[in-house]
Parts: C-alpha cells; sequence; structure tokens
C-alpha cells in the first residue's frame, strides 16, 4: 500500500474509512505524524469528515472543515 495524492475538488471512490494526511492537522502534542481516520461525504465544503481529537473535551470530534491532501487504506487486521 502507499499513500495517493487527492487533488483539490477530485472525487474519490472511496466508500470506506481510510488513513488521511494532512500537514495542516500536524500538532506536536496530540497528533504529530498529521493523520486521522477519514471518509468521503456529501456533507461539508471539502467533501470530506476526518476525526479531530478535542483535548480540552477528551473526545475526538467530526470535521467537515478540511480534507486530506493524502490517503492511504486501513490495512486489514491479520486472521488468528
Amino acid at each position: 500500500m502507499s499513500w495517493i495524492k487527492i487533488e483539490e475538488n477530485k472525487v474519490i471512490d472511496y466508500e470506506f474509512e481510510v488513513i488521511g494526511f494532512n500537514p495542516e492537522w500536524i500538532d506536536e502534542d496530540f497528533n504529530p505524524e498529521g493523520t486521522r481516520v477519514c471518509f468521503q461525504t456529501d456533507s461539508g465544503e471539502k467533501g470530506w469528515c476526518s476525526a479531530k481529537w478535542i483535548d480540552n473535551q477528551d473526545c475526538y470530534h467530526a470535521d467537515f472543515e478540511s480534507a486530506p491532501t493524502y490517503i492511504i487504506g486501513i490495512p486489514k487486521p491479520s486472521k488468528h
């Protein structure tokens, strides 16, 4: 698996969650890698929803205001 660059306003045919990266998501304390779980949606201006950590509330918040610049599929767990 490798990272796929997302072009502005390009619709990707994903109907499942992916790991997204955006340099704007980097936070040294709470998200040093700048990654989030994301999925495409018809809500919001960017067409994506991601899970953003809100530290002062100790929970995740659905963020429709930003979009990943790169995505990669979430690996499936190995079967034991």
